[in-house]
């Protein structure tokens, strides 16, 4: 590879040497996964593969790097793309049936969030990574200015409001909190970039110390007759956030519980959640040792004793740290309640006036029935990402819970008598000697524990079905099962499949591959169609083995070393793949520090 500029050229032209240099980097960089040392000097990566952090040494790059994985599930992820996308396929579906019953001259306030809410502006986070930086008002202020071009609209959020600005009968009103009403003029600039509809000064509202969400919301629904929310915090629905975490989960699950893929949307973000502020938002009310202490405590964790610590750690436990917080939150609780309600909205129209004798519904159980969030933790926290035999100890603990909304969805099966094949990848673990018979009867019990199970279902295992998988894919495969059961060898006489539940496009007998393409329109017409009506994905950001797997074999696609397939070498593409955004001084700092060093660790032999 060419010499890397001097730092002395780049001083004399900084910006206009940035992006070239950063590139040359990020190949060098790439050309040196297993390169610990130099990797961590050149980008900050927190790695720490031979001990646990402690507190005392914790500083605010630290903590953004527990950021890692909830950024890399929305941005990069096939499963992360068809989660939005759904959402506003849901929304659609709702609208739709809200203002059905509208007279021609009513109306329907429609209320769009729209930072991480229909326009992505995880960059901005993902910006912090591997630096001690701060979110302040003035880098927002530069972010937001710079947006149009740095950004995108979500997965689906384009489309849906194009709908509902054709209907003639909903107002949209795009809300959001950024404070500073100057900056109006650069939002509507972007919203019309990215091709919104009905952008205006008079849609386009900015919440403000002089006039609050609430008193936006309330004046635009004053001639209206319904309204309907969407954004990716809880606030976003008029819901009261700024209350204990208890207070509000009992709001989400008892209160709302109905409004949830109704009138009200949340947008799967697992960038937000617990204790996300404390990171980025200055001035911190915490020191960054505080903050992370703090964030230990709050997640909860299901410690298995049988379980030994994995020394060194692996690379991806601390970066998995606020997508657990996620699955545990209030937040993901409205999420899959929405998901649920809209599925079984859904079903009862697939099977109107249909005969239902011969149908069946498909479901995974993991991530889709039973929260496995508090056992995830658990493994993290000794340095583990996955292990056969302490999820069966787990299972048998009877400590996960069931998904909200789950229980319901089911219910719409049992109301039209459609048993329930429930496919898994659960299995035998012959060095635990733990065998088939006891993963199947504990699996059966904790299904039956919340209500899930009953007499005519069937539960299909990995290795189930062999005669049927095909050739060239593993046990772990479920395209062998899902025919097995299209040819009524599971449940005799029911062969039609009339909804799959999941968290892994794999559960819904969808390949991964081309949803890794934000470009809705680029997906398979026909399977994408299905999307929130027949395939309905349960977000699961912590489904390490779905969609980073998947993620890994797209990127293998491109370069296929087998080098670059190490946990160290994966955990390092997936922070370095991440679209970033950084103000221009934070690059022109950032590079002259890393051509410094570059020049110092990786320049040392012809070659480079």
């Amino acid at each position: 590879m060419q010499a890397i500029s001097s730092a002395s050229s780049l001083a004399q032209n900084p910006i206009n040497a940035v992006r070239e240099i950063a590139q040359r980097i990020r190949t060098l960089i790439l050309e040196n996964y297993l390169n610990i040392e130099a990797m961590q000097k050149l980008e900050g990566v927190a790695f720490h593969p031979s001990a646990k952090l402690d507190s005392r040494e914790v500083d605010r790059c630290e903590l953004y790097q527990t950021l890692i994985m909830g950024l890399a599930w929305k941005q990069l992820s096939a499963a992360g793309h068809i989660a939005l996308k759904q959402t506003f396929v849901h929304a659609t579906q709702a609208l739709k049936e809200a203002i059905s019953d509208l007279k021609d001259n009513e109306k329907l306030a429609l209320f769009v969030d729209l930072d991480d809410g229909t326009v992505e502006s995880t960059p901005y986070f993902a910006g912090l990574t591997g630096t001690n930086n701060e979110m302040t008002q003035e880098r927002s202020s530069a972010w937001w200015k710079a947006q149009a071009k740095r950004s995108y609209a979500l997965c689906g959020a384009e489309a849906f409001l194009k709908e509902a600005a054709a209907t003639g009968k909903v107002k949209i009103c795009y809300l959001t909190s950024r404070s500073d009403p100057s900056l109006q003029s650069d939002t509507i600039t972007m919203l019309k970039a990215f091709g919104f509809p009905d952008v205006s000064e008079d849609s386009v509202k900015i919440a403000h110390k002089g006039k609050s969400k609430a008193e936006h919301i309330a004046e635009v629904r004053a001639d209206c007759q319904k309204a309907m929310f969407i954004g990716d915090k809880l606030g976003d629905s008029g819901i009261k956030a700024s209350v204990s975490t208890e207070q509000l989960r009992s709001t989400i699950r008892e209160e709302t519980r109905s409004r949830w893929g109704n009138d009200c949307f949340v947008v799967t973000n697992p960038v937000y959640g617990p204790s996300w502020e404390g990171i980025t938002h200055a001035p911190f009310k915490t020191t960054a040792p505080e903050e992370f202490d703090k964030r230990q405590q709050t997640l909860q964790i299901w410690d298995d004793p049988e379980l030994p610590e994995k020394t060194p750690p692996a690379p991806l436990t601390q970066q998995m740290q606020q997508a657990l917080l996620y699955m545990q939150s209030p937040s993901y609780d409205a999420l899959t309640l929405q998901t649920c309600n809209r599925a079984g909205a859904e079903f009862e129209k697939r099977v109107k006036g249909q005969d239902t004798s011969k149908m069946v519904a498909v479901m995974d159980i993991d991530g889709t029935a039973v929260n496995n969030s508090r056992w995830m933790a658990g493994l993290c926290a000794k340095g583990q990402m996955s292990n056969q035999s302490s999820l069966h100890r787990y299972v048998l603990s009877g400590d996960a819970s069931a998904i909200e909304g789950v229980k319901e969805l089911v219910q719409h099966y049992r109301d039209h008598n459609i048993p329930v094949v429930w496919v898994t990848n659960r299995g035998p673990d012959l060095d635990a000697k733990v065998s088939d018979n006891q993963v199947r009867e504990a699996t059966r019990k904790q299904l039956e524990q919340h209500g899930l199970f009953r007499e005519g279902d069937e539960i299909l295992m990995k290795g189930d079905c062999q005669d049927y998988t095909p050739k060239g894919e593993t046990e772990r495969s479920k395209r062998g099962r899902f025919d097995a059961i299209r040819h009524g060898q599971v449940i005799p006489g029911r062969n039609n499949i009339v909804q799959y539940v999941g968290d892994d496009p794999a559960d819904l007998e969808m390949d991964a591959e081309p949803y890794h393409d934000i470009h809705c329109d680029h997906w398979p017409s026909q399977e994408a169609s299905e999307i929130g009506s027949r395939r309905i994905l349960m977000p699961n950001p912590i489904f390490y083995r779905g969609w980073h797997k998947a993620l890994v074999k797209h990127w293998a696609k491109q370069d296929s070393r087998p080098e670059l397939t190490t946990d160290v070498a994966k955990a390092a593409r997936t922070e370095l793949e991440l679209m970033r955004w950084r103000t221009h001084t934070e690059v022109a700092e950032d590079n002259m520090k890393v051509l410094s060093q570059l020049e110092r660790h990786l320049i040392t032999t012809k070659d480079h």
